[in-house]
């Protein structure tokens, strides 16, 4: 996977494997910045905060969440986020509010409003255990949100994910 900066067209990250490189000059050259992650777990998704090109998140298969705040250089696990070993799909920004994250998960939906500090469940009228597998915020409208499934359709919450309802007709 590859991330871009949202604020530095130079700036990018990618994740191969186990690993997470940066790159200030749009992809020529690469710097591994792994550093404290641990390096028994694949990276499944990585995510640049859109208002702060330095905050980065990635999601090991076996360990969880992580967020580095200085651009990779140091990460430290977001604890309280998902249980260890729930597959996370997505890491989604609200392009309005880059406090307000998403996860879109092998059990539904985690949401923060406060930077990654605290998370709860935003699952009502979502099947139970709904594994997640796409995720997006209206860009327009950030209370509106589509949670793709891998089994039971698409859904949207027009609430900013307090409510959801299958839009799999038509």
């Amino acid at each position: 996977q590859v991330a871009p900066s949202y604020q530095d067209d130079n700036l990018l990250y990618a994740a191969a494997q186990n690993r997470v490189y940066r790159s200030t000059d749009q992809g020529e050259t690469w710097v591994n910045v792994t550093n404290n992650l641990p390096l028994n777990s694949f990276i499944q998704v990585i995510a640049v905060n859109p208002a702060n090109s330095l905050q980065v998140y990635a999601v090991l298969s076996s360990s969880g969440l992580y967020r580095s705040n200085d651009g990779g250089n140091t990460w430290a696990q977001v604890t309280g986020a998902i249980a260890i070993g729930i597959g996370i799909s997505a890491v989604v920004f609200d392009p309005n509010d880059s406090n307000v994250i998403y996860l879109a998960a092998s059990y539904g939906v985690r949401k923060s409003t406060n930077g990654g500090a605290n998370w709860t469940s935003v699952n009502t009228g979502l099947p139970l255990n709904v594994n997640v597998t796409a995720f997006a915020v209206n860009p327009q409208n950030s209370a509106i949100l589509y949670a793709g499934t891998s089994a039971q359709g698409v859904f949207k919450s027009t609430d900013g994910g307090a409510n959801w309802a299958a839009i799999n007709t038509g």
